[in-house]
């Protein structure tokens, strides 16, 4: 069986995972064919993740949002990965975060001023990503990244 089946509706992660980009793949997984899902992270304060440099996965991004008490989940994941604060309440549809689930007072707009400080966000919170060029915001495409294929002669065209 895949892991992205249509059907799965609920992902457990046990323990802490060691970084944040295996922690947004993971989640991905649920939610198929327009379903909610539901992500459930069982861990101890003592479980941190290892940040190592090159902090290529997020860890310490991981750590100051699990740790994040006032500030919303998707904020924590979207400043993480896209830039940009995006909260829960802010998608139509989506399930509330524990945080806003028990924090009401945190509406749409309506954020404590510190919140955002756990998060290095100015523009994106990891030097890994700060090295790509800016993205075209008009075609929407990652930035080219080297591969080892840069070096191989082009390929010839079999067809017209």
């Amino acid at each position: 069986m895949r892991i992205d089946q249509p059907y799965v509706d609920a992902i457990l992660f046990a323990g802490r995972f060691h970084d944040f980009v295996k922690f947004a793949q993971g989640g991905a997984r649920g939610g198929r064919k327009d379903k909610r899902r539901c992500e459930v992270i069982m861990f101890t304060t003592l479980q941190k993740a290892s940040v190592h440099p090159p902090d290529h996965g997020l860890a310490a991004e991981l750590n100051a949002w699990v740790d994040a008490k006032n500030t919303c989940r998707r904020i924590g994941l979207s400043l993480a990965f896209d830039g940009v604060s995006i909260c829960c309440r802010e998608v139509e549809g989506a399930e509330l975060c524990d945080v806003k689930n028990e924090s009401p007072k945190l509406d749409r707009g309506e954020m404590v001023e510190d919140e955002y400080d756990v998060f290095n966000s100015e523009p994106l919170p990891s030097d890994m990503l700060q090295k790509f060029e800016e993205i075209d915001n008009k075609s929407y495409r990652a930035p080219k990244r080297p591969s080892t294929t840069d070096n191989l002669p082009p390929a010839k065209r079999t067809c017209d």
